[in-house]
């Protein structure tokens, strides 16, 4: 499956919902990718009660010719059913996160790893 492009969301003073983008199992190879002015922010939340979901920044940057390495963090189980875990990750500074090139030109790419289940029972809002 292919990288797909989030919606980034603004919200405002008369309250807008975020979209809530499931993520999806198969989304643990390719990932999304969402586009960065460097005031976006990510809010992953996983709600499977067995497992933790990994979620990777793929870095763009280089610092003297030399790779930034990507950004890994976890977002810990749901403690029980019903109840769910948040992180909120950002900003994005572009000259570190946005890629230079390629088909997400000017986007963070995100990548999850996990079992198929906190894959499957997170979702991604990105918003600035």
């Amino acid at each position: 499956m292919a990288r797909a492009s989030l919606t980034v969301d603004t919200p405002s003073f008369t309250s807008v919902a975020l979209t809530a983008t499931a993520v999806d199992a198969a989304d643990t190879g390719d990932g999304d990718a969402f586009d960065n002015d460097g005031r976006t922010y990510a809010l992953v939340i996983n709600i499977d009660a067995a497992d933790t979901l990994t979620f990777d920044v793929v870095s763009g940057g280089t610092v003297d010719g030399l790779a930034v390495a990507d950004q890994t963090s976890t977002v810990a189980i749901g403690v029980l059913i019903g109840l769910t875990t948040a992180k909120i990750f950002g900003p994005f500074s572009p000259s570190t996160w946005n890629q230079p090139s390629g088909d997400f030109i000017g986007q963070v790419e995100i990548d999850y790893t996990g079992t198929a289940a906190a894959i499957t029972d997170s979702t991604i809002s990105v918003f600035h």
